[in-house]
């Protein structure tokens, strides 16, 4: 599947940043063409972010088209590809203060068989800008990581080998649009389209099932009565992602699709989850701060 995602926006402390997926060939161009005209109020994004300096990082900024200077920035446009993009060091979250980040997402109408997410990361990896999953072979991995989580490229591997080659230091919040149900996904209960945390650099996020290794999924939110439209729409409407860092309980809370897309105004949300943060797993050093940002990555799926 082609496959385009793009963050919209800007921030302070309260983050306005919007997500649009595409989900096949057909589909692509028409539906990235209606996520631009409708695309809720942002602010440019280029002097807040910076793209991770690896080859064949796909990440990009764009504008929207909108009189306000409403940016994008588009994650993925092909298959096989990744692309990350992150806070430079004037705007790290600061892990002593509350936050809360606001972002309208966009998955596309196409939900069959697409590949493969996106994911919202807060770390501390030594690489900085340049962290991303790496398999075995130094090369970056993409498909059912987004980006973030260990590669499994070795059925004779560990848990910890593949902990090791994801982004260390880390927390990330998938939105993932495919079901590796062979591997990834197996064991966990997940739906077709799901979102799920937990610590990509930590064995313990992974478990194995013996010639595969899989990521527990905490925090799930899936849509049971309708696995495949938790993120994709099918009417092209955005979908709204509040999170909220609570420094003294070290928790962090999601609400999904919590506000109405033509108004902005706040609604009863799809879904909402709360999960407690290591901050050891994420702050190993305890300097207080942590960069965040975006990675997303396609994999081999071609249109039906």
């Amino acid at each position: 599947m082609k496959l385009k995602r793009l963050l919209i926006g800007g921030f302070s402390l309260l983050l306005a940043i919007g997500l649009v997926s595409q989900m096949s060939v057909a589909h692509a161009d028409a539906d990235y063409d209606k996520a631009k005209a409708n695309a809720p109020q942002g602010l440019p994004l280029s002097n807040y972010f910076k793209f991770g300096d690896f080859a064949g990082n796909s990440a990009k900024v764009v504008d929207t088209g909108r009189s306000d200077g409403t940016q994008m920035v588009q994650l993925t446009d092909a298959k096989a590809e990744v692309g990350t993009i992150w806070t430079g060091d004037d705007y790290a979250l600061d892990l002593n203060k509350n936050a809360t980040a606001s972002m309208w997402m966009y998955f596309g109408n196409y939900p069959v068989d697409a590949g493969d997410g996106m994911a919202f990361v807060i770390q501390n990896d030594t690489r900085g800008v340049n962290a991303v999953s790496r398999a075995s072979d130094g090369t970056v991995g993409n498909g059912q990581t987004l980006g973030v989580w260990g590669v499994d490229d070795d059925p004779k591997g560990t848990v910890a080998q593949i902990a090791s080659r994801g982004i260390q230091n880390s927390w990330a919040l998938e939105f993932d649009t495919y079901l590796n149900s062979n591997n990834f996904d197996l064991r966990t209960g997940v739906a077709k389209q799901h979102i799920a945390s937990n610590y990509p650099g930590y064995a313990g996020s992974y478990g194995s099932g013996g010639d595969f290794f899989y990521l527990n999924h905490n925090g799930l939110m899936k849509n049971s009565s309708d696995p495949n439209y938790l993120l994709s729409s099918r009417d092209n409407t955005w979908k709204h992602l509040t999170l909220k860092w609570d420094a003294a309980a070290s928790t962090i809370t999601y609400a999904f699709n919590d506000k109405n897309p033509a108004t902005g105004d706040a609604k009863t949300a799809t879904g909402t989850q709360t999960v407690t943060i290591d901050r050891s797993k994420i702050d190993p050093n305890g300097t207080g701060k942590a960069r965040w940002g975006f990675t997303g990555s396609t994999g081999e799926l071609l249109e039906k």
